[in-house]
Order: C-alpha cells, then structure tokens, then sequence
C-alpha cells in the first residue's frame, strides 16, 4: 500500500483517468463492459448488469476512485445501502489497477445473468 498525501481540493478527475484505468486492466478477460466516469472529483468504476424492472441493462456503480491530488486515489467499495466504504487501498492508476485486479477484483465481476428469451415454449 503506498502512502497518500491528502491536499484537500486538488483531487481534479477527468474522462481520461477513467480511460488509462480500463486501458491497465483491458488485459484481462473478466474487465470486459466495465465503465469507468467522472463524478465531480472521484471515478465511478462499475459495470451494466440486467437490474431493470423491464430485465434492461443498468449501470451499477461499484467501486468509487476518491481523488486525493496528485494522481492518486483512495479506492472505496459501494455498500448494499448505497453508501460507500473505505477499502484501506490506495495509490496512483496504476496501483490501483492492480489492486482492482487482486484483492478487489469480485466487485467487478458479472453478477446477472440476462433475462430468458421470451418466446413459444414447446413440450418435450
């Protein structure tokens, strides 16, 4: 775990913070559909699963980035409430890619499965 200088206000996020992540961890098969966006000053990583009402893709946000300043970013897990937990990790992108690639890496998993097709079903 590295070391994180807190400056309260220079936490700037932007898109290309969301990009270079999921370029570090579009080696791997299971980051496939991840989305990474700013929201004000942290990264939202998450993934769309079949949580609509109607059986339709959502995004489901799963972990936030928090920016500190300087490039990096204390990662906080998104709660069943809603509301988000430290983790403990910490580090630039490409800390926390390999954070979110180890110990993390069931939070961004597939969860859903799609809906069944719905059709004529026949007897058999």
């Amino acid at each position: 775990m590295t070391a994180v200088p807190r400056k309260p206000g220079s936490g700037s996020v932007s898109a290309s913070d969301g990009v270079r992540l999921l370029e570090l961890l579009g080696a791997f098969p299971w980051a496939q559909g991840l989305y990474a966006r700013p929201s004000g000053r942290d990264l939202v990583v998450g993934r769309p699963e079949w949580l609509g009402p109607q059986g339709e893709r959502e995004n489901d946000d799963r972990l936030r980035l928090k920016g500190l300043g300087e490039g990096c970013y204390l990662i906080q897990a998104r709660l069943h409430t809603g509301r988000y937990e430290g983790t403990g990790l910490a580090g630039d992108l490409k800390e926390v890619a390999t954070h979110l690639a180890g110990p993390l890496r069931h939070y961004l998993g597939t969860w859903t499965k799609p809906p069944p097709k719905k059709g004529r079903r026949t007897s058999g």
